[in-house]
């Protein structure tokens, strides 16, 4: 009993003596200590800053409370620095009580501002044991009673709490935004907490950047003071969603302790805690620690959330979870802009350098990997260098493989406009934000176009994941047209992509879907890996055709999985014999193209060609609409601007009473006039029937001139179509828009005698130009709405027409009763 009583009375002297000897200090800065010092000894504890340019600093009742002295980096001001304090000297740790700080944007620091942010960070063997931000807004901006410093109690941190009694051995002070200049007074420190309590965990955190796919990771352990005793078994995993691991090995020593973490599977997260309970005990044999929950959380999944906070601004390549992407240009690189990203990040990808409307940018890994996106975070504005969110463009997101677009996503409105949310990003699920899931499709390159008054994005925690190679079979992703080819095509070849690699790909996979008179034959395949090309010829009559993907094929990806389910949503070819624009090869804002030699114009870009992928008339890219003018009452024409006249066909119309035409209506009226030289040849008006969903024609209904309103326009000759949006409606698409050329006739009347007489060659229903030659006696043209140029020699007798007659180069011509006003010669 007396040795134990005696060894108490020992310890306790001890530390008694200890704590005297390491008293708390706080440093000054002030004489005796030289100017441009970077190294000083408080309390018996001896510090040393990180750098020759953060050191002593005179100026005369400059420094906190009117001191002279004080630290500063007056010798290298930069934005973006960072500076820290060291304990040596043989003492491993200590505690921060309070400072004084001086911050400005001028880099001499001549008055203080309030422009930026400062982060303080205390670090035990460089794992973070505590940070606290000081946001803008919070800094003093005159010099006051305080010389222009504020004061910062480590007990009270604003949303932090009490460190105080946190054992450390570095303190971290960073800036950013714009300042450049900070000094630091009053630095009060006191020794390493050493009480008659348990040895605490003061953090386990994970350690490097292990891969979200990593089946193995290691955790550091942080205690407060030395801690004994410490097995794997004090410790266990904290997993969610359905993780599993077990902790297989533990090294270290004192206050730091490795565990790792093996067998990692599944998706979701994974933790450590220390156990309550356990036999772990300080160097004077307080124990048990009190348990901990509170560690680093590691992500566990076959996808990875890219931060980008890591890399080096400016940086347009970068290596994530093992695979190396790139963006192919500075113009769209790792900004660095304090507590500027999703969630207060500091780091993301944006066009800071190089802003601009409708701008493109891409994501690929520069190897041959294939990827697939779960989410992204993105903030949109038309403001420069993206100073507030805004909501007044649109965001198209296309996913392409081998040059191919697979799926596409766009979102024309819903974006942030202010911070209060994710910091004015937006979250785009690529599980639900599309047409379809698209957060398992394999694709190589991610495209992303700004639209509308966009000119800044900025993208951060890029969730993507490894290419998805299952114990299914392949997946038809896409078959579409080879280019732009015309109605009038023989053959025509269709791009067929895989979601994988797949052999056994042969003609007799695949079948034709005809509608209408249309007709063709699949003449031939080439193509290897996920990527095929197949050949249609032979093609001829009016209709349309696709190529599906048969069911029961024997086609099977590398591992023999088979068969494939069918695919029968591939995009259609117009056959036809007239011509048919799809507009697939006029670029966007287009309003004035030429088809087979007939000018068109829509007369102002407020009804000219646009894009969304997949989006228009089945399933094509592009399409004329008024989404620059839209509204309702709106009134568009597409006219010939050159003297031919054309046969209308048939054309598809997608009609909305949503802005932007998000979703297809029925709950307005559509009135299409036909007019020649002007005047109105035919009004058709459709008040209902249009498609209220996407389906098989994305939202679009043919119009035919031979069946709509009831009678057959198809035969009548225009030059322009006016067309009116009534009701509600609000917003016109255009595509497929099919006109038949009226050719002119040729006849050559040769006579001997009497007299030939040409009556209605067309029914009185067209207007049709012949060229005659009229070798004999007499013509006569009677009851016809055609024109004609006439040559040779002879009599013309032109009686009762019902339109004007063209005549030219009679040659010993003489022509009888015509009516005047009403013919030209």
């Amino acid at each position: 009993m007396k040795k134990k009583y005696f060894l108490l009375i020992a310890l306790l002297i001890s530390y008694t003596f200890l704590s005297e000897t390491f008293a708390q200090g706080t440093e000054t800065f002030e004489s005796p200590l030289p100017v441009n010092s970077t190294s000083w000894t408080t309390g018996s504890l001896t510090f040393s800053s990180s750098s020759a340019n953060f050191d002593t600093d005179e100026f005369v009742g400059a420094g906190a409370g009117g001191s002279d002295r004080y630290i500063d980096n007056i010798d290298a001001p930069a934005t973006s620095s960072t500076y820290s304090i060291t304990i040596t000297g043989g003492a491993t740790l200590f505690t921060m009580q309070s400072m004084e700080v001086y911050v400005s944007s001028i880099a001499t620091g001549d008055n203080p501002t309030d422009d930026g942010n400062m982060t303080f960070r205390g670090l035990d063997g460089g794992s973070e044991i505590f940070s606290y931000t000081k946001m803008m807004g919070t800094f003093p901006t005159t010099f006051g009673s305080t010389n222009g410093f504020f004061a910062l109690d480590f007990s009270a941190l604003p949303g932090v709490g009490d460190v105080s009694g946190m054992n450390i051995d570095e303190l971290e002070i960073s800036i950013s935004g714009s300042f450049q200049y900070f000094a630091v007074d009053n630095f009060e420190t006191d020794n390493e907490v050493l009480e008659a309590d348990p040895p605490e965990v003061q953090s386990i955190t994970v350690v490097g950047m292990p891969n979200s796919t990593a089946t193995s990771v290691d955790f550091l352990v942080t205690f407060n003071e030395n801690a004994n005793n410490v097995t794997t078994d004090d410790f266990s995993v904290d997993a969610t969603g359905g993780v599993t691991g077990s902790i297989t090995g533990i090294s270290g020593s004192g206050t730091m302790y490795t565990l790792t973490v093996s067998g990692i599977s599944g998706e979701g997260t994974i933790s450590i805690d220390l156990n309550g309970g356990t036999d772990i005990e300080d160097d004077l044999g307080n124990s048990p620690p009190p348990a901990f929950t509170a560690g680093d959380v590691h992500v566990v999944s076959r996808c990875f959330q890219e931060t980008f906070e890591s890399f080096t601004p400016g940086d347009f390549m970068w290596s994530s979870n093992g695979v190396t992407y790139t963006s192919g240009t500075a113009d769209f690189s790792v900004e660095l802009f304090a507590n500027g990203g999703a969630g207060g990040s500091d780091q993301f990808l944006s066009n800071v350098t190089n802003q601009a409307t409708s701008a493109v940018y891409t994501l690929s890994p520069t190897g041959p990997e294939l990827f697939n996106v779960e989410a992204l975070d993105v903030y949109l504005s038309s403001i420069l260098n993206g100073t507030n969110p805004t909501d007044d463009g649109s965001l198209t997101l296309e996913g392409r493989l081998s040059g191919g677009t697979i799926y596409t996503i766009q979102k024309t409105m819903g974006f942030p406009t202010d911070f209060s949310v994710n910091n004015g990003f937006y979250t785009v699920d690529f599980a639900t934000e599309g047409m379809a899931d698209y957060s398992l499709t394999n694709i190589d390159e991610l495209r992303i176009t700004l639209g509308g008054a966009f000119q800044y994005i900025a993208l951060d925690n890029f969730e993507h994941c490894e290419e998805i190679v299952s114990a299914t079979p392949p997946i038809v992703q896409s078959i579409t047209l080879v280019g732009n080819p015309p109605a009038t095509s023989a053959s025509v070849d269709f791009t067929v992509i895989f979601n994988e690699d797949a052999v056994n790909v042969t003609t007799d996979d695949f079948s034709l879907d005809l509608l209408g008179t249309a007709m063709g034959t699949i003449s031939g395949i080439s193509g290897s890996g996920n990527t095929y090309t197949v050949s249609v010829n032979s093609i001829s009559g009016e209709g349309s055709l696709r190529l599906d993907l048969n069911a029961g094929t024997d086609i099977e990806d590398l591992s023999g999985n088979t068969p494939p389910d069918p695919f029968t949503m591939g995009e259609r070819f117009i056959v036809s014999i007239c011509d048919v624009e799809t507009f697939e090869a006029l670029a966007i804002g287009t309003f004035a193209w030429t088809t087979n030699m007939v000018p068109w114009t829509a007369g102002s870009a407020d009804f000219g060609v646009d894009e969304f992928i997949g989006a228009g008339a089945g399933g094509s890219d592009r399409y004329l609409d008024n989404v620059t003018s839209q509204g309702t009452g709106d009134v568009n024409t597409i006219a010939i601007t050159d003297t031919q006249m054309v046969k209308m066909g048939s054309m598809e119309i997608y009609v909305s009473s949503e802005l932007n035409g998000n979703n297809p209506t029925d709950d307005g009226t559509l009135t299409v006039v036909g007019r020649l030289d002007g005047a109105d040849q035919y009004t058709i008006v459709k008040s209902m029937g249009f498609p209220t969903t996407f389906g098989s024609t994305q939202g679009f209904y043919l119009w035919d001139f031979a069946t709509e309103g009831g009678m057959d326009n198809s035969m009548t000759d225009i030059d322009e179509l006016v067309l009116t949006l009534g009701g509600s409606f609000q917003y016109l698409a255009v595509d497929n828009f099919k006109f038949c050329m009226d050719p002119p006739d040729e006849t050559e009347v040769a006579l001997a005698g009497g007299t030939l007489t040409i009556t209605d060659i067309n029914g009185g229903t067209s207007d049709d130009v012949f060229d005659l030659s009229v070798v004999g006696p007499n013509l006569r043209i009677t009851n016809t709405v055609d024109r004609f140029q006439i040559s040779g020699a002879g009599v013309v007798e032109v009686d009762d027409n019902t339109v004007d007659v063209l005549l030219a180069n009679i040659t010993n011509g003489i022509v009888l009763n015509a009516e005047a006003g009403n013919d030209s010669y």
